[in-house]
């Protein structure tokens, strides 16, 4: 199942936008979208990955039943030997790949219980889907609970969820100034979907006054990040400052880089 990296949520959708970039690491690339932080990324696509899989197995399957049946010469009955030494050559320090293993189902929810404020945004994201399958108003309150201890507790990935649950009203009554207030301690603990959604605010006047420098200094912050969208949306209000609003808006964006902290990979 794909997740987005971001905010570790499972509801996401293929982007058409932008063309993905091949590379060794990821042979089958694709753009997604996820629907909890709206934050576009690359991922695998699994289902034509899975195709292939399928192909190259049976072809591997039609060769080995072809080098059972007819070995060497064409006669059957012949058994592939494995080479002598093989399995003595394997050094003794050598490490099988072992997966990340996450907690799931009690696991995870006793770590919510805990305080855990990871497991808490897990098992948040976790019980927003099952909402979303179920509509059941009691998971929906418990999932939003569960994201305001995470994001109480400085978890970025959940501070920018609770912003977009309260700017759509999602479990929430909708109120812009909250949404604002969330998004700006998740882009102050360096999450950029979170810097181009407290700029996009600005530039509307939603939840605060409309103020296009500050707009512009959250935009400029989050393309710095990676955020391709706040691209496009910081050239535009760009465009409508003056030169001397646009340097007293790069000052700003010089001061607060140096305090925000780089959000750790995940």
């Amino acid at each position: 199942m794909q997740k987005c990296p971001h905010c570790g949520s499972a509801n996401v959708r293929k982007s058409r936008r932008y063309k993905a970039e091949r590379t060794l690491l990821r042979p089958f690339p694709a753009w997604f979208r996820c629907r909890e932080c709206r934050k576009r990324f690359v991922g695998t696509d699994w289902p034509l990955a899975r195709r292939w899989a399928a192909g190259a197995a049976a072809v591997v399957g039609v060769m080995w039943l072809g080098a059972v049946v007819w070995p060497e010469g064409g006669q059957p009955g012949g058994q592939p030997t494995p080479a002598a030494g093989a399995i003595e050559n394997v050094p003794d320090d050598a490490h099988l790949p072992v997966l990340d293993v996450e907690l799931t189902g009690e696991a995870l929810r006793a770590a919510a219980g805990r305080g855990d404020p990871e497991a808490q945004h897990r098992l948040g994201l976790e019980l927003l889907q099952t909402f979303r399958e179920g509509g059941d108003p009691a998971v929906l309150a418990e999932a939003v609970h569960l994201l305001k201890e995470a994001a109480g507790r400085g978890n970025p990935r959940s501070q920018l969820v609770l912003g977009a649950l309260y700017e759509n009203g999602r479990g929430v009554i909708q109120d812009f100034r909250e949404a604002v207030g969330w998004y700006r301690r998740a882009a102050e603990n360096g999450e950029a979907e979170a810097m181009l959604r407290l700029g996009l605010m600005a530039e509307a006047g939603r939840g605060m006054d409309r103020d296009l420098v500050e707009a512009y200094v959250w935009l400029n912050l989050a393309a710095a990040r990676g955020a391709t969208e706040a691209e496009i949306r910081r050239e535009a209000v760009r465009r409508q400052l003056t030169p001397q609003q646009v340097a007293r808006g790069q000052d700003r964006c010089r001061a607060l880089d140096t305090r925000i902290p780089p959000l750790p990979s995940r």
